[in-house]
């Protein structure tokens, strides 16, 4: 064999042999076959060429190289380059594709809401986005070089480590992080820091986003502010207050320790509320708050529980301490409150309980302080420790409720009748009706005792359907006897709200055929301020169809002169809270004058109520007073008796009162 043949053989095995090797050798990508691909038929055509160098030699026999051999050589030598040029073009589609979606998310990330920056395997900074320089107010050239602890300056040492803990496992990190812009401002930011892997899938890099979210983090707090505090006065609400009370009862459990618990209710506040408007309360409840913060100990709580109601939770005292701290609680309230122009007065009522001696258990604990609360509020004495003989007393009055239903509907009630006495004459000139209560078990019942129960539960309105009938009943009575009176009867909050009231008032008129002006209504100045508009309007209906109109209690409310003048009043009862003591205290005294001038001033009679004793009665004839009310004449009497003491009495129906106004 010749010394070509030798070379050429020599040259097509280094070839096969470095295809052999290069296949062992260079994993099976698609770029990797393209390339084997154009290698083999440049193999082929080497080979080709050396076949044919051969022949033309003479050193291979023609049988070597037929001409369809070489065709078909030749063909798949075609097909290789084109297979193989077909997969380098699509190789460097797909290089061009890569780079272009490499560009557009580099565009992405400088374009980025996201403050984004890559660090090296250290954390030394090689790049920043923008965004991450406008939330750091720093330039790209003051930011690349420092570390990734530029996250947050607000963090230990701790916190990053946490940090290079996560992450050199290769996993994310994400965490919520605050740091203080250049103007001392806090600023809440998201962080992601994310390991990236190069192609040894060793790490390499870090990428870091941070999100601003301070804005999401303040309505987050602030709807957590609206869950557990108050909108009105930014005190603890009744969530948090249970929340905390909570905890104290576990500790006090755990430490043998003691603690009360105190519920506190304005006095008056309600008057205030609907005399001069809600927002004028509203006012006045806010400045209640830091009053009453001002004498409590750190650890002590104070919640608004809603509308007037306060909670007071004091860790680690006693009942004596308790006590002490309720009344430097009441004694800032003694002060008055000015509140746009007006000077404000109000009381409280606070009732008092202890854990564990009245209660282990949250709504226990609350239920025995309202009831404690109730007791201070109707005794007028400050405050109260819970006694459980006023629980048991609740208890029978929570039993009243289904009772009174029952003694509505089966005439267990009676009208007992106050005579009024007509100072010049010393005549009977009318009675204020009075509802009681004959009760099987507990003997006659007086209305403090279940006229309040029947308000709360809306039996109220059936009780006054059944006084104003059974009232007109009784004064046809007296009529047929030949007395001639005035009829007084009481009228509630809901009543005159009631727009069906002037009708059923009415239908009784038709009914029993008295005369509607011996019909006077009595609605104190409280039930009034309900709904002003809406009691003008019922009132002043009835008032036209020639019943006569009473302020009942007056002084102790807040007045106005205007709805007087408006409604035609016919007369103004002074509350007995004056009248009992104006003969020995002064003030009283020259309260219920200035009351029977104003009234003669504005053409309306004047009733004083409460009349005890022979020196308020001389008092009040001085003051010329027109009618009194009282004890002192006698006590409310049923209808029976009630025709006996006007038959024993001098009755000359020409002498009666008339208004001054006539």
């Amino acid at each position: 064999m010749s010394q070509l043949a030798i070379v050429l053989w020599a040259s097509v095995a280094l070839q096969v042999f470095a295809v052999i090797l290069a296949l062992r050798l260079i994993p099976i990508t698609r770029r990797a076959l393209a390339w084997m691909v154009l290698s083999g038929a440049f193999l082929l055509m080497a080979m080709r060429r050396a076949i044919s160098l051969l022949h033309q030699e003479n050193l291979i026999e023609s049988s070597w190289l037929q001409a369809l051999t070489a065709e078909v050589v030749a063909l798949v030598i075609s097909i290789m380059m084109l297979v193989g040029v077909s997969q380098i073009k699509t190789i460097f589609v797909q290089r061009r594709e890569a780079e272009d979606q490499l560009r557009k998310l580099s565009l992405a990330v400088e374009q980025s809401s996201l403050g984004t920056f890559i660090t090296d395997r250290s954390g030394v900074i090689e790049y920043v986005n923008p965004r991450f320089c406008e939330l750091k107010q720093q330039s790209k050239e003051e930011l690349i070089g420092q570390t990734i602890e530029i996250i947050s300056d607000e963090v230990s040492n701790v916190f990053y480590q946490e940090m290079w803990d996560v992450v050199w496992q290769g996993k994310d990190w994400r965490i919520d992080v605050y740091d203080c812009d250049k103007q001392n401002q806090r600023r809440w930011y998201s962080v992601i820091v994310v390991p990236v892997n190069n192609e040894k899938r060793e790490i390499s890099n870090f990428l870091v986003t941070l999100e601003d979210i301070t804005k999401a983090k303040e309505q987050h707090r602030e709807l957590e502010r609206s869950a557990l505090y108050d909108s009105l006065t930014g005190l603890p609400n009744r969530a948090l207050f249970n929340d905390r009370l909570s905890y104290q009862l576990n500790i006090a459990a755990r430490n043998k320790s003691t603690f009360s618990v105190l519920m506190m209710d304005l006095d008056r506040f309600k008057e205030i509320n609907d005399t001069l408007g809600h927002h004028i309360g509203d006012k006045l409840l806010q400045e209640i708050g830091p009053r009453i913060a001002n004498v409590l100990r750190e650890s002590d709580t104070v919640a608004r529980m809603g509308g007037d109601e306060f909670l007071f939770l004091l860790p680690d005292v006693t009942i004596d301490t308790s006590a002490v701290m309720a009344s430097k609680i009441l004694g800032t309230l003694d002060r008055p409150f000015e509140i746009e122009g007006h000077t404000l007065q109000v009381g409280g009522s606070v009732g008092i309980v202890m854990f564990p001696e009245h209660g282990e258990h949250i709504d226990t604990l609350i239920q025995r302080a309202d009831i404690a609360m109730y007791g201070a509020k109707k005794q007028k004495i400050g405050f109260v420790v819970y006694d459980p003989e006023t629980d048991q007393h609740s208890m029978r009055s929570l039993a009243l409720v289904g009772e009174l239903r029952h003694a509505i509907e089966n005439e267990e009630l009676i009208l007992h009748y106050h005579p009024k006495i007509d100072l010049k004459t010393n005549e009977c000139v009318g009675v204020e009706a009075l509802v009681r209560w004959e009760h099987k078990e507990r003997g006659l019942l007086m209305p403090d005792l279940f006229i309040p129960i029947a308000e709360r539960t809306g039996l109220i309105a059936t009780l006054s359907q059944w006084v104003l009938e059974n009232a007109m009943d009784q004064i046809a009575t007296l009529n047929q006897n030949g007395f001639e009176l005035d009829v007084s009867i009481n009228l509630s909050a809901q009543d005159i709200q009631d727009p069906l009231l002037p009708e059923q008032i009415q239908k009784l008129i038709r009914k029993t055929g008295i005369d509607s002006s011996n019909v006077v209504l009595e609605i104190t100045e409280s039930t009034l301020m309900t709904d002003v508009q809406k009691a003008m309007e019922i009132l002043s209906l009835l008032k036209k169809m020639g019943l006569k109109l009473a302020i009942d209690d007056f002084g102790t409310g807040y007045s106005s002169l205007e709805y007087l003048k408006k409604l035609s009043v016919h007369e103004l009862k002074i509350d007995k809270s004056f009248v009992c003591e104006m003969s020995t205290d002064e003030n009283d005294a020259v309260i219920v004058r200035s009351i029977i001038d104003l009234a003669h001033n504005l053409g309306l009679n004047v009733v004083a109520e409460g009349v005890e004793n022979r020196d308020s009665l001389d008092l009040l004839e001085m003051l010329s007073c027109d009618t009194v009310q009282g004890f002192y004449f006698t006590k409310p009497l049923d209808l029976e008796s009630l025709l006996k003491f006007l038959s024993a009495r001098k009755w000359d129906k020409g002498k009666r009162t008339v208004s001054r106004a006539s």
